[in-house]
């Protein structure tokens, strides 16, 4: 899966810098963000604990959406995020263990996803070196890499993907809604400093309970966003 995702970073690459070369209405951002995530379950059986320290980075792909204005632009890009959440169940079920059930389980979530954002940016003209933007779109995302550790449940770092024995899942795909707002520093005519904040509010399950799976339990995250745009 590592390497599937390297082949495609790299393809997104060479695509996008041959986008920039041929067409001035094309630019590429570098960013690197720190995030602040936490975990969320629909149920009240499920409570959220303490929220975890993460950070996104990759590339950004602004295309100006009118021939003469730079107000207008679709914002797309490959990002990969690092983040997770804790989260305390009151009862959770063993479905083959002699037991029942257990009270009080808590368990901390290391998710890692690569995703593909896009979203309409909206752009004040540059007032002095200073341009506004907000911005409004979805994040679709691939799972590359999850891992749990529970102290009750004897969980230490264990990996969770199609092959593991736990009571816990996670499922492969993510998709969010994505909002943001923040401003960019002219340095030069085409170079800009990228500072704002990005709230993704996930709508798939992140996280599913073998004995549950009807249970919604996603991850929330907020971006300190801060990079460089060319």
């Amino acid at each position: 899966m590592k390497k599937i995702v390297l082949i495609v970073m790299l393809g997104f690459m060479f695509s996008i810098i041959n986008a920039q070369s041929s067409a001035q209405k094309v630019r590429i951002g570098i960013i690197a963000s720190p995030a602040i995530s936490w975990f969320k379950g629909a149920d009240k059986n499920v409570n959220s604990g303490k929220v975890r320290m993460g950070v996104e980075y990759g590339i950004l792909l602004n295309i100006n959406l009118a021939k003469t204005q730079e107000n207008y632009v679709l914002e797309t890009g490959i990002t990969g995020v690092v983040m997770g959440g804790n989260a305390v169940y009151d009862t959770l079920v063993f479905p083959n263990d002699s037991l029942g059930y257990r009270n009080g389980v808590d368990a901390r979530y290391k998710m890692q996803y690569l995703n593909i954002p896009i979203s309409l940016k909206l752009k004040t003209n540059q007032i002095g070196y200073i341009t506004y933007y907000g911005q409004l779109g979805f994040v679709p995302g691939f799972k590359v890499g999850a891992r749990v550790d529970s102290d009750a449940l004897g969980y230490e770092n264990e990996k969770l993907d199609k092959n593991n024995e736990t009571i816990i899942t996670a499922p492969l795909f993510a998709f969010g809604l994505n909002v943001g707002a923040g401003i960019e520093y002219a340095l030069n005519d085409r170079t800009a400093l990228i500072l704002g904040v990005n709230f993704v509010n996930n709508f798939t399950n992140g996280i599913k309970l073998k004995a549950e799976d009807k249970d919604k339990q996603v991850f929330k995250y907020v971006l300190l966003r801060a990079g460089i745009m060319f």
